[in-house]
């Protein structure tokens, strides 16, 4: 899994104008929480957030000023304003390594369905699922082979591979990705069965 590193400072104002004023400091307001713990205040580094973070399920190692303390999360929430699509709040949660955490992973479909190339249409229904493991289990993204999918062809969840040490928390009947049949497809198809009967029947 993927681990970055970034640079913070506890916090110690609070309130909107307080957090304001953080951000044109160059920062972003965070919290890191966990059940066995308690809320620890920061301000993170903007531009290396911005720079670093790419995966939902990075690893992150905490560098806290005047602070020798081991500090280790994973993003919970991201708060971006509406217009400008900032950064204004970020949400950890505090992680141990002996204990299981539960988090959202992206899927990563890999391959051309041989269903498209008959004229068929990928659709993805689920980019993410949700898993509990280890953080030191945790993958950047769980890939998954589409090549088989034919016309009409259906991936589940049930169809994932991702070991015994990944448990995935989403029903296994839910659909990752299809292949479906355009409608005018459909339609060719039907009128030609259609027409392929009444021929049988003169």
């Amino acid at each position: 899994m993927a681990m970055i590193t970034l640079r913070a400072t506890p916090r110690t104002a609070f309130g909107k104008g307080a957090a304001r004023k953080i951000r044109r400091d160059g920062f972003i307001p965070a919290v890191v929480y966990g059940p066995h713990d308690d809320n620890i205040h920061l301000n993170i580094d903007a531009h290396e957030f911005n720079t670093k973070y790419h995966y939902e399920a990075s690893l992150i190692d905490f560098k806290v000023e005047s602070s020798e303390e081991e500090l280790k999360g994973v993003v919970r929430d991201i708060q971006y304003d509406p217009v400008t699509h900032e950064v204004l709040h970020l949400d950890f949660l505090h992680i141990h390594f002996g204990e299981p955490i539960e988090i959202d992973v992206n899927l990563n479909f890999i391959g051309t369905p041989i269903g498209i190339k008959k004229g068929g249409v990928f659709e993805e229904q689920l980019r993410t699922v949700h898993i509990r493991c280890l953080p030191s289990q945790i993958p950047e993204h769980i890939d998954v082979d589409v090549t088989h999918l034919d016309l009409g062809s259906v991936l589940s969840v049930s169809d994932l591979n991702v070991g015994d040490e990944i448990e995935i928390l989403v029903d296994p009947e839910t659909t990752l990705a299809s292949v479906v049949i355009p409608r005018g497809m459909k339609q060719a198809e039907e009128t030609s069965e259609e027409e392929a009967t009444s021929e049988d029947t003169e």
